[in-house]
């Protein structure tokens, strides 16, 4: 079973970190059926699990992998694409043809460029181009080629994605309960302006009598109002905390003012 675990293990480690590894997920999604389908019978499980762990997994791939996965193993330099069915080839170009409209490029100039990447021709025939290839990443390499066509700037565009969401996950767990604590930043903000002014002209009326602000300070309207403080302080304004304040709005605004 460790035989059948460890290829698993490794592509969930590998595609899930934070580099941009979105080139390698279709090939390693392909080399790990392959071993699966090397591994499986040679493992204790039943034929008919075997079967199933199959299927599960076909499914699975089929799910997970789409248009953006494909174009970017066409937009990797080491393999552009070679290994793709040709539907799934026709697939990834789309995806680029389409993603240079949303961006406003000419949709001539990219397929001839992505014909001239693919074939070596041109200004890609260089062998310049080509040589190293194994020592740098193709966000890397595309990078060093900013200004030579449109089809840089798609294949970064596609190339910088995260192959998965587990790094933003991993960014939201990080900043957890963040809203919640810009809320409870704000009322209390609230509540301090609010008994500030209420113990000055014109507000003092509100008060009530023989109240001081030292006293009002000391009430309970941090925690909130229970039975036995509302009885005592039945002018307190804080009876009804809130209930008008967008708390959506002040956290995104105060997240604007952050960034």
């Amino acid at each position: 079973m460790v035989r059948i675990l460890e290829p698993i293990v490794k592509l969930i480690i590998s595609l899930e970190s934070n580099d941009p590894q979105i080139h390698l997920f279709s090939r390693q999604f392909n080399n790990l059926e392959n071993t699966l389908l090397e591994r499986l019978p040679m493992s204790p499980l039943e034929k008919a699990d075997e079967k199933l762990i199959l299927d599960k997994f076909k499914r699975r791939k089929k799910f997970d992998i789409g248009p953006i996965h494909l174009a970017a193993e066409i937009l990797n330099p080491m393999v552009q694409g070679g290994d793709l069915k040709p539907s799934d080839l026709i697939d990834g170009l789309t995806f680029i043809y389409e993603l240079g409209q949303q961006m406003k490029l000419g949709s001539i100039q990219l397929k001839t460029e992505l014909v001239r990447y693919r074939e070596k021709d041109g200004l890609w025939g260089r062998k310049i181009l080509w040589e190293g290839l194994e020592s740098m990443s193709p966000l890397l390499w595309w990078r060093s080629l900013r200004g030579t066509g449109i089809i840089v700037e798609v294949a970064l565009r596609i190339l910088s994605a995260l192959a998965t969401s587990a790094a933003i996950e991993r960014t939201f767990s990080a900043f957890t309960q963040i809203a919640k604590k810009v809320a409870v930043g704000c009322h209390i903000t609230f509540y301090r302006l609010s008994a500030k002014a209420l113990t000055r002209k014109p507000f003092r009326k509100l008060l009530p009598q023989g109240l001081h602000r030292k006293a009002f300070y000391e009430l309970p309207h941090r925690q909130g109002l229970n039975d036995k403080s509302a009885k005592a302080f039945p002018h307190n304004p804080f009876r009804k905390p809130f209930r008008k304040i967008d708390v959506r709005k002040l956290f995104i605004n105060h997240l604007s003012y952050r960034v």
